[in-house]
């Protein structure tokens, strides 16, 4: 029996387009997509692989989807628990990572680095497409 291995880049990610868009970009938005793909493929059954942001995925589609996945491998697990949110971006990756951390922290005016995830939100979403674009490169 042979091995078939596709790559989805889910919503605003990797290859998709429009790239770091978070319109109709929820866990549940993703979900139907991964099931798309799988019915267009015409794939019955499949295992369902997830790295960091991926992990979370791969394991609400095994819940939702628990009769067409035959197997979850995660690598990176990162289950966007607020807890896991807040080392990440509000400084413990900072610590271990000074010198990948220093472009995401610049791009941020001094007195607004106290929630990096709110500033990055308030200007990902703004109208402003030159903001939008030169914040989402350094994102993590």
């Amino acid at each position: 029996m042979g091995v078939q291995e596709e790559e989805l880049h889910q919503r605003g990610a990797g290859k998709s387009t429009p790239h770091a868009c978070l319109v109709e970009n929820t866990t549940w938005d993703l979900i139907s997509d991964i099931e798309k793909l799988k019915e267009h493929l015409e794939i019955p059954e499949w295992q369902v692989f997830g790295e960091s942001r991926g992990s979370t995925l791969a394991l609400a589609y095994g819940q939702s989807q628990h009769d067409k996945v035959t197997g979850i491998v995660l690598r990176g697990i990162f289950l966007l628990r607020k807890k896991e949110i807040d080392w990440f971006y509000e400084g413990g990756a900072a610590a271990i990572y000074p010198d990948a951390w220093e472009p995401f922290r610049d791009l941020i005016p001094e007195n607004e680095r106290d929630c990096f995830v709110g500033a990055y939100k308030k200007r990902l979403n703004s109208d402003d497409q030159e903001i939008q674009d030169r914040l989402a490169w350094p994102w993590p």
